[in-house]
């Protein structure tokens, strides 16, 4: 993450925001990547809901 990205989450979270993080991921050997949308919304005045919304696998068919 560059300081870019972290100063934009930080006043997202100060402002209590809803905040989407895509990650990409994969396996030790590099193989098998997937991309995992997490959200991150506030309840209330003081706690955070977090949630994984959607897998995405890059290197195989989509399996639907």
């Amino acid at each position: 993450m560059d300081w870019v990205t972290f100063a934009a989450a930080a006043k997202a979270i100060e402002a209590r925001e809803g905040i989407t993080i895509n990650l990409l991921d994969g396996d030790v050997e590099g193989g098998q990547r997937v991309i995992s949308r997490f959200v991150l919304q506030p309840v209330g005045d003081d706690a955070w809901l977090a949630t994984i919304g959607r897998h995405g696998n890059l290197d195989h068919p989509d399996p639907r």
